[in-house]
């Protein structure tokens, strides 16, 4: 049997080198511009009011997205924002920097876990350690490991309710079941629809105890202490929600993406407009085409020698892949769904690794050739979103920095541009995002906000306050020519370069 030239302390100590090294050249500091720009804004809008105001974890409420008031009460449990809130008012430093910061901690931290997990529960060091690479370099965990959401410590109380709940299993005492029991409530409170975790978990102890299950205390206590914290938390938003006429964000998203379904005709007549999109993310992103290549022949391959452990990764990605059945949407649309099937993705691609070494297919450097190549894959769907500012997003900061010069603090700005909420957060104003389109309008959250023409809606926001109104990037204009000729037509045009335009609400052409 062919044996790693390299230590496992060796080797781990690359991979994090390696992986924090590729999440630094990423950019912490970097703006949030393009790649899910709108998402992470929607995080950092909420530090930005308590830094304005005083922190209130119980009020993380958005103030943006309709009607020139808070109109989206935040549904998620508001640790990451709770924590960037108080490290940048004790620092000084930029939300940016500690969200995305936070993001690449909890990316670091996840390692350990993952690491001990594979030791306890697979022991062959060669699967562990090539499992470890795979989980380090997957596309997702690069690009999320360093963006100011939630998915990135979702997953790492995810790793660690799963590392607590296998100790327990083999053997140790009764508190590191509680302890999982903590973790899973830290994730699904973070992101609920991380539940199917719970799946494989409630099937392996079924499988153990069969109908004795029912006779296990501990158990009970377990998924009680599992659950009551999302549950209140969830419920006290949609009390708090409800008694300020709107809604808490996972009724909307059930609303929107779960009760709905498909929303265009065409999703209904040919199912490969969900399928497509859902494969290639799945291809490209999860463990990379290399790696998404070697799990499939893992499980081909693998299942005759290690028929328990592939059943119950197989397990752990089908509970997942419930979710496509209940919100497709969601998979066509935000890449970072997919998270959860990185772990046992990329121990499916160890797998076959190890078969490769076990049956001497794979040379002396045949190792080093797999690790450069799956790292490239890698690397070629991680570095745009990592690196690259999308061109119809260069003159965000530049139109954003004229907007603070021109407009006063508490005067309410509709923003514009193209359906991003990410140049309204850069103004530091209240107000409305703002899409030029006339018609096709996708609607995801607050639907009022897109009835009537962009005129009817220009001017119903101004009766609600809107002062002023900013066009990030004159490209964004030929969407709508004639709304823009109607602007300049009956408003004041105080500023006016090669690429943005604002226009005063309140002052005549």
């Amino acid at each position: 049997m062919k044996k790693i030239l390299l230590s496992d302390v060796s080797i781990l100590a690359i991979l994090v080198i390696a992986a924090g090294a590729l999440l630094h050249v990423a950019g912490i500091f970097q703006p949030f511009l393009g790649n899910f720009a709108q998402h992470q804004t929607d995080y950092a809008t909420v530090v930005q009011r308590w830094l304005a105001t005083s922190i209130d974890p119980l009020n993380p409420v958005m103030r943006f997205l309709a009607h020139g008031k808070n109109r989206l009460f935040y549904g998620d449990f508001p640790l990451n924002v709770t924590i960037v809130a108080i490290f940048c008012k004790g620092t000084g430093w930029s939300i940016e920097a500690v969200g995305r910061g936070l993001s690449a901690f909890y990316f670091f931290a996840s390692l350990y876990p993952f690491y001990r997990l594979l030791q306890l529960v697979i022991k062959d060091r060669t699967i562990v350690l090539w499992s470890l690479f795979f989980y380090s370099f997957s596309p997702l965990t690069l690009i999320y490991g360093q963006s100011f959401l939630l998915e990135m410590s979702a997953l790492t109380f995810g790793i660690f309710a799963y590392y607590c709940f296998f100790r327990w299993y083999y053997g140790s005492p009764a508190r590191w079941l509680m302890g999982s029991a903590l973790f899973f409530s830290l994730t699904l409170a973070t992101r609920i629809y991380f539940a199917p975790a719970y799946l494989p978990i409630l099937i392996l102890l079924c499988r153990r105890y069969r109908l004795k299950i029912f006779k296990q205390g501990t158990l009970y206590l377990f998924l009680l202490a599992g659950t009551v914290l999302p549950i209140l938390w969830h419920i006290y938003a949609s009390l708090v929600a409800g008694a300020r006429g709107d809604e808490s964000s996972i009724l909307d998203n059930l609303r929107v993406f779960v009760l709905k379904g498909p929303t265009r005709l065409g999703e209904f007549i040919n199912p490969l407009k969900l399928i497509a999109p859902i494969f290639d993310i799945f291809v490209s992103k999860v463990v990379s085409p290399a790696g998404f290549v070697l799990a499939a022949l893992g499980v081909y391959a693998c299942t005759k020698d290690y028929k328990k452990e592939i059943q119950f990764l197989c397990l752990v990605i089908a509970s997942f892949a419930l979710l496509f059945v209940a919100a497709p949407r969601k998979f066509v649309e935000f890449e970072y769904y997919y998270l959860p099937f990185v772990p046992p993705m990329a121990i499916l691609a160890a797998y076959f690794v190890r078969k490769l070494i076990a049956q001497m297919l794979i040379p002396k450097w045949g190792n080093f050739f797999l690790i450069v190549l799956a790292a490239a894959f890698s690397l070629r769907y991680a570095a745009a979103p990592m690196l690259v500012v999308p061109d119809e997003d260069r003159h965000v900061l530049e139109s954003a920095r004229a907007v603070i010069r021109l407009v006063p603090p508490e005067a309410r700005v509709i923003a514009s541009h193209g359906n991003s909420t990410s140049f309204l957060y850069y103004t530091d104003r209240d107000g409305w995002n703002f899409t030029l389109r006339e018609s096709g309008l996708e609607v995801v959250r607050n639907f009022e906000d897109f009835e009537g023409t962009a005129v009817d809606r220009l001017e119903r926001y101004r009766t609600q306050g809107a002062h002023y109104f900013a066009l990030s990037d004159k490209r964004w204009a030929r969407q709508n020519p004639d709304f823009i000729l109607y602007l300049k037509q009956r408003y004041a045009l105080i500023y006016d370069t090669g690429h943005a335009m604002i226009f005063d609400l309140q002052r005549s052409a």
